[in-house]
């Protein structure tokens, strides 16, 4: 989705690479260290499920890590960051500021550090309703991979592995944890 903002670098961290020609594609490298990848970033985005691995994850230590003054981008889930300290970073300024569409508590209170939190210029805070499913185009995503996946299952093919979050008896998607 940042292809068209013709950005100068596009890098991801990720347990597992993209494919190689899906790399070349969008021009994007992948950085196997998550303390060197924020070190390199302008914009972070989180694009992660939560799990005990990723609860947290972006938490006072990791963010002494990040480039000062970049973005922060959470459409994930709002616990796999530290809330109040995403708050003492773009108050400091280490972070310009915050954007997210998910909170780390639902409904959160009204003293909640994102609702205020000020970067040294007065803002850096942007939140809005958690909306990225309901996209025509993920919705054409989740529909032609249901019809898919009942297909395979009606004609006793495989499924495909990207499909499968739990088999028979444990989880199978490495998406959520199981390295």
């Amino acid at each position: 989705r940042l292809v068209p903002f013709n950005t100068r670098e596009l890098l991801y961290y990720d347990y597992k690479g993209l494919p190689e020609e899906a790399e070349k594609a969008v021009g994007a490298r992948r950085v196997e260290d998550l303390k060197e990848f924020v070190s390199q970033c302008d914009v972070i985005t989180v694009n992660a499920p939560l799990h005990e691995g990723t609860k947290g994850l972006i938490n006072k230590d990791l963010l002494q890590h990040f480039k000062p003054g970049a973005w922060l981008v959470n459409t994930a889930r709002g616990a796999i960051c530290n809330a109040d300290d995403v708050a003492a970073a773009v108050k400091s300024g280490q972070l310009r500021g915050y954007a997210g569409d998910v909170w780390n508590v639902q409904p959160a209170p009204a003293d909640h550090p994102w609702r205020s939190m000020r970067n040294p210029l007065g803002g850096g805070n942007g939140m809005t309703p958690h909306y990225s499913g309901t996209t025509l185009d993920a919705q054409t995503r989740y529909a032609e991979g249901t019809k898919q996946i009942l297909q395979n299952y009606f004609e006793g093919k495989p499924q495909d592995p990207g499909n499968v979050i739990v088999g028979v008896g444990k989880i199978e998607s490495a998406s959520y944890g199981q390295r």
